[in-house]
């Protein structure tokens, strides 16, 4: 961990995530199909939740379909919680890869 300096890393990584997720879902795929962020501040531990409890669980089958493995939580939820070594080119592909589930929705 301090070899790598994993703890600022996931720091920056997870303020990067946010700010990208906020903004998708302000104005982009995300628009009225998640809502609820959370987790600024919190390294990669992110969460947001679906409008509604089909829409998170079609999110995730979404997701899952494109190779990404997100879990639910609760009735609406979706958390976040990747590996320390998770970068910014990692957090790119699971960008991508959401808006373009959000946008199958």
């Amino acid at each position: 961990i301090k070899d790598y300096d994993l703890v600022k890393r996931t720091d920056d990584v997870g303020k990067y995530i946010h700010a990208a997720l906020a903004d998708m879902i302000e104005n982009g795929a995300g628009r009225g199909k998640v809502e609820k962020l959370r987790g600024e501040n919190a390294g990669t531990f992110i969460a947001f939740d679906g409008v509604t409890s089909e829409t998170r669980d079609k999110l995730i089958l979404e997701m899952r379909k494109q190779g990404v493995h997100m879990g639910g939580c609760g009735d609406k939820a979706v958390r976040l919680r990747p590996m320390l070594v998770f970068e910014r080119k990692h957090a790119d592909l699971f960008l991508e890869r959401l808006e373009k589930a959000l946008g199958q929705l």
